[in-house]
């Protein structure tokens, strides 16, 4: 027999007052539903499956659809509407949204504004919550009764100062609150600074090699670009290069030459040195080898001077003293060649007639321009 044609028959039945008993049959279409969250199947009552069990009336649990909150079971052992959101507010989807009044974002409870916004012109008195997931970050707790949200506290003291809480309740937030002092309150090294958090290090990248974000951008070194064409690697000596960042990198360290010269001379008897390309140092400072001329001789009265392989100067330019003798004789009619003390040069040759003598009277004796001694006969010795 067809559903329809069941529903009629009860119906008529129901009209003659011999009807089945409403709590074991039904007839939904002539206003005789199942309770007890049954279900109505050819005009009988059964169970339903995807009606769930049924409740226990006062019993109370979490919304499974619609807005954050709570159903409660009742008389008929059916779950009531979800209870969540607060007074001027409705649910839509699964959102508590404002019905009446608005302020700043929120909506007006009772005439005041829900936590987390801004006071205007809601006013004050009645609720500002029913639940914690209406209040904000400085006073989580929504408290039972008066439902007035209120801090936690969980330190004695301000015990983070960049969370943006108010650990201690003492109505000062991370660096307002003294207990900060010169505490870390950023992720980038930055600490608080009077009541403000700041970067010790200023606004710009103070050194471009050091490994630190000093102006704490979250950029160190040469990836700054505080830092482009500044130094990031400095020379660590004569024969080494200094490095400067480029496109936010600092170049391989490099060195000096080779052959430049890194130490030049001071002196005829100084080496000068160069770099080697390898090493950062000039290579340590050397002098001519001792004996080795570093002046030499301009005649018979001055003699070379030579370095002695100590002082990086030649010896200062002395001549041989007045009088020595700097061209012996060559014979009896030439005279030693002396110094004079104040010139290099030995002086020329000198005719000594007095030596050109063979002790006779009667001979004139003199010496030649060939530099020989003559004897010439001037008459008869008797």
């Amino acid at each position: 027999m067809g559903r329809g044609v069941w529903g009629v028959l009860v119906g008529v039945w129901m009209v003659l007052g011999c009807g089945p008993s409403r709590s074991e049959e039904c007839a939904p279409e002539w206003g005789w539903p199942c309770t007890g969250g049954r279900a109505c199947v050819e005009g009988v009552c059964v169970e339903d499956p995807d009606a769930g069990p049924p409740c226990v009336v006062g019993a109370t649990r979490a919304c499974e659809e619609g807005c954050a909150g709570i159903q409660t079971c009742g008389s008929g052992g059916t779950w009531g509407p979800c209870e969540t959101c607060g007074e001027g507010q409705r649910c839509e989807g699964r959102q508590c949204v404002c019905d009446s009044t608005s302020c700043a974002g929120g909506c007006c409870q009772g005439n005041t504004c829900l936590p987390g916004t801004a006071p205007t012109a809601c006013g004050t008195g009645g609720v500002a919550c029913v639940m914690d997931a209406q209040c904000g970050k400085d006073t989580p707790r929504c408290e039972p009764g008066s439902g007035t949200c209120v801090c936690v506290k969980s330190e004695p003291r301000e015990s983070q100062c960049g969370d943006g809480r108010d650990n201690d309740c003492d109505g000062l937030v991370d660096c307002a609150d003294p207990d900060c002092g010169a505490r870390a309150c950023g992720a980038q090294g930055q600490t608080c600074g009077g009541s403000a958090c700041v970067c010790p290090g200023g606004s710009t990248e103070r050194a471009c090699g050091d490994g630190q974000d000093n102006d704490c951008d979250g950029l160190v070194d040469c990836r700054d670009p505080d830092c482009e064409a500044r130094t990031c690697r400095a020379a660590a000596g004569v024969c080494d290069q200094e490095e400067v960042c480029g496109a936010g990198v600092c170049p391989g360290d490099r060195r000096v030459g080779p052959d430049v010269v890194c130490r030049p001379s001071r002196g005829m008897c100084d080496v000068e040195e160069r770099c080697d390309g390898v090493g950062v140092a000039c290579p340590g400072d050397r002098k001519v080898a001792a004996g080795s001329v570093c002046q030499p001789s301009t005649g018979g009265c001055d003699p070379a001077e030579v370095c002695d392989g100590v002082s990086p100067a030649c010896p200062v330019d002395r001549y041989l003293p007045a009088g020595q003798v700097c061209r012996a004789a060559a014979g009896v009619c030439d005279s030693a060649a002396r110094c004079s003390g104040t010139s290099g040069v030995c002086p020329d040759n000198a005719v000594d007639h007095a030596r050109c003598d063979d002790g006779k009277a009667c001979t004139i004796d003199f010496c030649a321009t060939n530099g020989s001694c003559q004897h010439v006969q001037k008459g008869v010795c008797i």
